[in-house]
């Protein structure tokens, strides 16, 4: 397993985590995915991947689209809190031959306007 995220602090949180849990075969990595090629950088990404899984910022993850694209991932899982930049991507995915399987909302704060919605891709 890999972790990829813009955040130093949060990379130390999964690496502990994953300490924590037993988890010996999990790497993470800091890198600026609002970049275009960073995914690129990280030469332990392998290059035939089961499975991405990305929860962006609202602004959406279309710089690395191109490389979810080109990844050969057969699955991905796609979170967002902001439903026209999902949709946005979701687009991308679906144009480079990714079908959706599964698409839910979860309301994790009642009350207010904001929901999460999540989907799964398939290749």
């Amino acid at each position: 397993m890999i972790g990829v995220e813009g955040l130093e602090r949060l990379v130390a949180g999964a690496a502990k985590n994953a300490i924590e849990n037993k988890i010996t075969t999990a790497r993470f990595f800091t890198t600026d995915l609002t970049q275009k090629n960073s995914l690129n950088k990280i030469k332990e990404i392998p290059k035939s991947l089961d499975l991405v899984v990305l929860d962006p910022p609202r602004s959406g993850a279309l710089d690395i689209m191109p490389w979810i694209a080109k990844s050969g991932a057969k699955q991905v899982i796609y979170i967002s809190c902001h439903p026209s930049t999902m949709a946005r991507d979701a687009k991308y995915l679906l144009d480079a031959g990714y079908k959706i399987k599964d698409l839910g909302v979860l309301d994790m704060f009642p009350h207010t306007t904001h929901v999460e919605a999540m989907a799964l891709f398939e290749k």
